[in-house]
Formats: C-alpha cells, structure tokens, sequence
C-alpha cells in the first residue's frame, strides 16, 4: 500500500519555456494554449511509463516481504524511516540501491530477510524539473507538437490531396496519444505491470 505524504505541486514534466524553446516558439502568443497540452501530455507520458515521474514524498507499507523490498516509486532521493514490525530502523540496520528503488534489510552488514509482519518505508522519490532524463523530456516535447498539429486540423480528415501537388495522410488510431517514436524514447523509463 502507498500514500502519498507531499503530493507534487505540478505533475507537468517541463516548464513552458523549456517546451517552448525546444519547439522554437519566441512569442507569447502560445503562453496561455501550450500549459494545458503540456499537463495532458505529461499524463499520458506517466502513463506510458506505468508511474508517477515526478518527486513525491510518500510512505509505502509492505506485509511479509522476504528479502530485498523494490519499492513502487524510483529513482529514490532519500529515505526519511524505516519501520519494521513496529521497529523503527537506523540507516545501519538497510541499505537502498536509489536509483532502481530496492532496500535490502542489513544484519551484521550482511543482506539478510525483514522480519515478517509490517514494514513502512517513508521516502522521497522521483525527478524534479532539473533532473528529469532528457529522453522523458523529449518525448513530452513530440507528444505536445503532436498536440499542437492536432489542434490546427480536422480530427475525421484522414487524407487530403491536391493533384500533382501533395498528398497529406494523417496518422489515426495511435494508443492513448503516444505514437511509436515517443514510446521508443520511453522504454528504458517503463516500470513493468505488477511491480
């Protein structure tokens, strides 16, 4: 079970104007349109990627967990308490691998098991602005061009010609907005299903 302590206070993955230079906007004439197609694409990048991308601070419970503990969110910025069956832990007693998220249970330095029962595990996890991975960041930037392109067209046109001038084609049916090329970017970020 996880409950969130310090919620974000924006779950966008850019500020405006790293969008806007990314996607070589000058003006202001996009202030007002570009924030709520930067707060949906974020979302659907989270989403892609199967977790909360920025940090949080947040208190996870585990029942009965054997040996190393990988906790829900990563990479981890730091671990505030460890209790295990009721017993707060000192930084001696676990050691957490911060940037995959696992804390293993330290006994004589040694990894050994958590006791069974309850353990809470308080800590701050995920990006902030300064060090989201530039390949997340891009692929925000792709999905709120493709936004942006969207917005500027017929949603029902799927195909458009002028004789012997051009022919246009747009691309329908992408799941949950995020095309291939974004996914691709995405990979090594996605958190499996069931972990």
């Amino acid at each position: 079970m996880l409950t969130v302590i310090t919620a974000a206070e924006s779950y966008d993955i850019a500020t405006l104007a790293a969008v806007k230079a990314a996607l070589g906007i000058t003006g202001t004439a996009e202030d007002l349109t570009l924030p709520p197609l930067i707060s949906r694409a974020s979302a659907a990048i989270a989403t892609a990627c199967n977790r909360v991308l920025v940090e949080e601070t947040v208190e996870e419970t585990v029942r009965d967990a054997r040996c190393g503990i990988m906790l829900q969110r990563y990479p981890v910025t730091s671990v505030t308490t460890v209790t295990e069956d009721g017993t707060g832990l000192v930084p001696a007693d676990y050691e957490a691998d911060l940037g995959c998220g696992i804390i293993e249970r330290l006994r004589s330095d040694s990894v050994g098991c958590w006791a069974r029962g309850r353990t809470v595990i308080r800590y701050r996890a995920g990006y902030t602005l300064e060090t989201m991975p530039p390949d997340i960041v891009q692929a925000l930037v792709m999905v709120v061009a493709q936004f942006r392109s969207q917005a500027a067209r017929d949603p029902l046109l799927r195909a458009e010609e002028t004789t012997d001038v051009e022919r246009l084609e747009w691309q329908v049916g992408i799941d949950d907005g995020i095309p291939a090329s974004v996914r691709a970017l995405l990979v090594d970020h996605r958190r499996p299903a069931g972990a």
